[in-house]
């Protein structure tokens, strides 16, 4: 028996068809029915299994026949391959090719998201110089272009709608400032000036009309001075007047005495200069004098016993004898020198210890005196009020007269408390500011921080103000209460954009309510308004403007014209549709306006309409009807036009303060600024982002009924990156919770385009009776530090790239929930997959939110990401935790 093998007993066996069923679930069907080498030895096993060729024995590879066979076995291999490959093309799951998931959605009604303009809000400052125009009109389509960073293009924004603007209305004020007037139980005064030439211990006068109009009126106070702060002003002024006084009075305004109120008729602060007694006060003890010369004085013989039961003190020692007062012009006083300041129309208080009185002076001359061993210069003044010789006639001893009154003028306090809410009290009448426009707030805030809990409690109960001192960067302030305590506290600049429900101007002011609530709390003084502001969203109409772009010309004898748009790629912007999107196109046949629709097929024969239908690659053809699904075209010469915007994207999400360059000016347009980010922009829809949206469109339908349909439909919306809802108790019954969170974790402010847009589209096909909640999630980032020892055979760079990778894919936006914490454990586990690393030693994973950052230490530590809650009384977005790879520091350990 010979053992060489001669080869004619090779392929014996069928080895095709493969068996092609597959598990549910894979990520790729296999469906070759066999490859090469097996399709080459099934056409071997058939040369055997043939009667015609049995007499073809010879295996050798070079023979012609066997070549032959050799030859289709490739082409079978390579049809079996590509049929694999339509195979897996035509599910949603296995499909690789963008174009696949597109065509597999419009089977069921589903159109790819075209990507979406970022939209945001332009500020305009009209020019104030003299001769510029109080007013502009900025039109819709206005151009404004961003500064770009680094490795960034300028972008185009352009306005949506007509701005009537005014330089007026470049900052508005809000009223930041209280008149504080006395009232019952007050005992600080705010006094115009820094030079008040007050010092503790100075008499003050605080009287209005009410005295000024009834001598007999007791609605005035007289206080002394206790305390002083002197407050100057945020920016250095030659005016004197700048900056104020705070003054705090020894004792509170009012008096229990039959409950008198204070002034409240136009009240006026009197500084009272001098302190002057009356003539007689330093006259000598009369009980000391000796005998003959009381007697004298008494007119008694000069050995006569005084009686001082009779004669206590100098015989005619009180005010009616020595100032003859009680005349037809009014009651008189002598003071003890002279004293020309205390004019007619002054005030002068009259002081003992257990009462004191307000006289106003009519009259007042120089005049001399003689008496009780004294004499010399005196004043003589002509007062009017009440209770002088009932109270005051025989004291001239311990009588003090206050007077010289030199009226200080009020000034205001800074305003306690926070600008908060949906109403703004503006500092002047602006009655022309009308409901549905547009306000730009911007100004400065006290972060939500435990080391300024006391001062924002402090001036959320309105506590009062003494002083708001800004440093001149912004970043701090030192907050001064009335009663001196003092904080120094870090600032946030914040800003925002609203909208007039209502404006409500009544005495030479103006108030305005709000269509929502303010999302920050101001500080009063550093707000400012701009009441200049248009939408406007990302995109450049190029000449569009001025003349349209032709299509062509219609033929009416033609059904479902067909049009591609010569640009790309075409805007679209947020809108409250149930795909969250609508274009900017316009097309006009014949100068009249056609109208975009979704369907084609639903339309009536007359329908002035047409049907969009993007390709992969971003080109758009506009498509018209046939005459029983919409119209034809009418015929004509180049009656077809378009206007449109192009440009889209994620490129359009920029920062406030990036949009500042003003493409379109017209007269009297000094500026623009974005006083919010623009946001909301999104690429069109990738492959995988389309595979998990596309079977949302037939769960929820285009309505709402159930909780995961609310979830799903703002999942589908352009723009949003990741929703949830859920039930919450309200304390009465179950609301929906929505949170949502732009792509890739971009954050969704409340004043947003997105935000508003995703409301209302909710709500138009929700159930109305059903409350909803919907808020921006919350991103929470992490970093970390840790070391590893990387195996000597492998190249430290590449495995601590390897590293960063694999920890951006495990824990980035894609891979995370929202309420899902993290562990260390979770991290080592993570990294030690990676090839090459053979120790890890995690020391500790940081947490921040924006404004602290905590740690927690080694793999047993434990970040916590929160769902939807109440938390102390409020309810709370749920949070999301992702890596901030900024935040990651990897180094190797070494051997």
């Amino acid at each position: 028996m010979t053992t060489s093998d001669c080869g004619c007993c090779s392929g014996v066996k069928a080895l095709t068809p493969v068996d092609g069923s597959n598990p549910p679930g894979q990520a790729t069907l296999h469906y070759r029915v066999g490859s090469h080498a097996r399709f080459r030895q099934t056409q071997l096993a058939g040369l055997s299994s043939k009667p015609a060729l049995l007499d073809l024995t010879t295996r050798d590879a070079d023979d012609p026949a066997l070549a032959l066979l050799d030859a289709w076995a490739g082409v079978l291999d390579v049809l079996s391959f590509y049929q694999e490959r339509i195979l897996n093309e035509g599910f949603l799951r296995t499909a690789t090719e963008r174009r696949s998931v597109l065509e597999l959605g419009r089977a069921i009604g589903y159109e790819l998201r075209p990507g979406v303009a970022a939209s945001t809000y332009l500020a305009f400052t009209l020019e104030t110089a003299p001769g510029a125009p109080l007013a502009a009109v900025i039109a819709a389509g206005s151009k404004s272009q961003s500064i770009p960073a680094q490795d960034e293009t300028p972008q185009v924004f352009e306005t949506l709608e007509p701005l009537q603007a005014r330089a007026a209305w470049n900052a508005l004020e809000v009223l930041n400032q209280d008149e504080v007037r006395p009232y019952w139980g007050g005992r600080t005064l705010y006094l115009r000036g820094q030079n008040t030439q007050l010092q503790p211990g100075d008499a003050l006068l605080v009287i209005g009309e009410e005295r000024r109009k009834d001598p007999d009126n007791e609605n005035w106070d007289f206080r002394r001075v206790r305390r002083l702060l002197v407050v100057p002003p945020n920016e250095p002024s030659a005016d004197p007047l700048a900056g104020y006084t705070v003054v705090t009075l020894d004792r509170p305004f009012g008096s229990l005495v039959h409950s008198v109120q204070p002034s409240q008729l136009d009240p006026r602060c009197y500084a009272l200069r001098s302190k002057a007694a009356l003539f007689g006060q330093a006259a000598p003890n009369w009980k000391a004098m000796p005998r003959s010369l009381r007697a004298a004085f008494a007119g008694l013989t000069e050995t006569a016993d005084v009686p001082f039961a009779t004669y206590a003190d100098w015989p005619g020692f009180n005010i009616a004898s020595v100032s003859g007062s009680g005349d037809a012009k009014g009651r008189h006083i002598h003071l003890d020198g002279s004293y020309p300041k205390m004019v007619p129309g002054s005030w002068v208080v009259l002081s003992v210890p257990d009462y004191e009185e307000v006289y106003q002076v009519l009259e007042n001359a120089d005049d001399g005196r003689v008496g009780f061993t004294l004499g010399g210069k005196s004043t003589r003044l002509t007062i009017s009020g009440e209770n002088l010789t009932e109270k005051f006639n025989g004291h001239l001893r311990d009588t003090a007269v206050f007077g010289e009154s030199l009226e200080l003028p009020w000034a205001s306090r800074p305003s306690s408390g926070f600008i908060e809410g949906n109403l703004l009290h503006l500092a002047s009448l602006q009655t022309e500011l009308e409901a549905g426009r547009w306000l730009a707030l911007s100004g400065l805030s006290i972060p939500a921080i435990a080391a300024h809990a006391k001062v924002r409690r402090r001036l959320r109960n309105a506590d009062h103000l003494a002083a708001v001192q800004i440093e001149r960067d912004g970043k701090r302030a030192r907050i001064t209460f009335a009663d001196g305590e003092r904080f120094d506290v870090s600032l946030l600049p914040v800003s925002e954009v609203v909208r007039i429900h209502r404006n409500d101007s009544i005495d030479g002011r103006t108030r305005l309510e709000l269509e929502s609530p303010l999302l920050n709390s101001y500080l009063p003084v550093s707000l400012r308004i701009n009441a200049n502001v248009a939408p406007a969203s990302h995109g450049d109409s190029r000449q569009m403007q001025i003349q349209p772009e032709i299509l062509g010309s219609g033929d009416g004898s033609s059904a479902f014209q067909r049009f591609l748009l010569k640009q790309k790629p075409l805007t679209y912007v947020s809108a409250p549709t149930p795909t969250g999107t609508a274009s900017t196109l316009e097309v006009r046949v014949d100068g009249v306006r056609w109208h975009e629709e979704p369907r084609i097929s639903a339309l009536h024969a007359d329908a002035s309409a047409y049907l969009l239908r993007r390709a992969d690659d971003g080109t758009v053809t506009v498509q018209f009807g046939d005459g029983l699904h919409g119209r034809r075209l009418p015929s004509g010469q180049m009656n077809v036009e378009a206007r449109y915007r192009i440009g889209i994207g994620a490129e359009g999400n920029l920062p406030a303060g990036q949009i500042s360059l003003l493409l379109s000016r017209p007269l009297g347009l000094k500026e623009v600024v974005n006083p919010i980010a623009a946001s909301g922009g999104a690429d069109p829809e990738s492959r995988d982002q389309a595979r998990r949206n596309a079977p949302l469109t037939v769960l929820a339908l285009e309505r709402i009924v159930s909780l995961r349909d609310f979830e799903d439909f703002a999942a589908a919306f352009a723009g949003i990156g990741k929703a949830q809802a859920v039930w919450l108790w309200n304390g009465e019954g179950r609301l929906v919770h929505l949170t949502v969170i732009g792509l890739d974790g971009a954050a969704i402010t409340l004043d947003s385009a997105l935000y508003r847009n995703l409301a209302t589209a909710i709500d138009q096909v929700r159930p109305a009776h059903q409350p909803l909640r919907l808020e921006a999630g919350v991103r929470l980032g992490f970093g970390l530090r840790a070391k590893l020892r990387v195996h000597p055979d492998f190249v430290s760079e590449k495995v601590l790239a390897a590293v960063r990778a694999a920890l951006a894919e495990a824990f980035g936006f894609e891979a995370r929930s929202y309420g899902q914490s993290l562990s260390g454990s979770e991290v080592v586990a993570v990294m030690q997959r990676v090839p090459g690393v053979e120790r890890i030693d995690l020391d500790r994973l940081r947490l921040h939110n924006g404004l602290s950052t905590s740690s927690v230490a080694g793999p047993d530590g434990r970040l916590r990401a929160r769902g939807a809650r109440w938390e102390n009384g409020q309810l709370k977005p749920a949070q999301l935790l992702l890596i901030d790879l900024d935040d990651v520091l990897i180094e190797e350990l070494s051997a």
